[in-house]
């Protein structure tokens, strides 16, 4: 076993696409199978499944990324560090971000932020948002920017939009027809749930819970984009946030209204032992702006 290959399987586990990872790696997609098989092999047993041209992980998959994410990320924090000594470069960053965000809607944006600030550096890393908040406190990071289901309270944060959670449907189920999904109207349905460390899926098995509705659930996974990609290919339902429906592309997918509502709330939070860099402020600015126009005109970011 390799740290490469630890590196490749940390990298399709993130991004789910062969290709992807291995754009991610700056390798070729050979390369990353052969390192992913090797690690199968080194590990004795298989890590993804291919069913209708997508790879899932097992079961043994997710619990081997929790032990691979813990150490990477110590690998990672001294490279880092490593390089700010070296370079010590103003306008460079670190922005830790909530997976919704961190997945396409933050590269999207950050892409064209870029463009305009041809000096910056940044380093963009996903996590869940209760370990964003430990690492904004440890200033382990510049910028985290986080999605709960209440508002956090911080003299380091500032708010950046609250927004109605949606549920994802196939194309083709009964439900797909009504324009507004209530609690109720999944007596019985499957769902693909969050990750119990997600305090929004506490939300919801809440509702659940107050108006008695029982739902059948086998999955459950911490990305509302692996939510969609599930609900895309099975007769099942989910809660998602809505900077996945703004962002995610799907052809067997519809996204409903749902009530009673499940608000979301997204923060920006800055390190408490130096001031934030102008550029992050503005950057933040850059991404408030271009979520709620989009959401607004019930459009796509990309």
């Amino acid at each position: 076993m390799t740290l490469r290959q630890l590196e490749a399987f940390r990298a399709l586990m993130i991004s789910r696409t062969v290709t992807k990872a291995a754009e991610f790696l700056s390798i070729s997609q050979p390369a990353t199978t052969r390192l992913i098989s090797d690690l199968e092999a080194s590990v004795g047993f298989p890590l993804f499944e291919r069913r209708q041209g997508r790879l899932f992980p097992t079961h043994e998959a997710e619990e081997l990324f929790k032990e691979v994410e813990r150490s990477l990320v110590g690998v990672q924090e001294i490279a880092y560090a490593a390089s700010q000594i070296q370079k010590a470069q103003k306008g460079q960053f670190h922005i830790a971000a909530a997976p919704c965000l961190a997945s396409a809607a933050l590269p999207f944006l950050l892409h064209n932020f870029m463009q305009t600030h041809t000096d910056l550096s940044v380093k963009l890393t996903t996590h869940a948002s209760t370990t964003i908040m430990d690492m904004v406190q440890n200033a382990k990071c510049d910028l985290g920017m986080v999605i709960l289901s209440s508002e956090y309270p911080s003299p380091l944060g500032e708010h950046l939009f609250s927004l109605d959670s949606k549920i994802a449907i196939p194309r083709n189920h009964p439900l797909a027809q009504k324009s507004e999904i209530h609690v109720t109207d999944l007596q019985g349905q499957t769902m693909i749930l969050g990750s119990h460390d997600m305090d929004t899926r506490q939300a919801f098995g809440l509702l659940l819970v107050s108006h008695g509705i029982k739902v059948f659930s086998s999955v459950d996974t911490n990305t509302s984009q692996t939510m969609c990609s599930f609900v895309e290919s099975g007769n099942c339902l989910a809660i998602v946030d809505p900077i996945t429906v703004i962002t995610y592309i799907g052809n067997n997918i519809v996204f409903r209204n749902f009530s009673p509502r499940l608000m979301v709330h997204f923060s920006a939070l800055y390190r408490a032992d130096k001031p934030a860099l102008r550029v992050l402020k503005d950057f933040v600015h850059y991404v408030k702006t271009n979520v709620t126009m989009a959401i607004a005109q019930n459009g796509k970011l990309l």
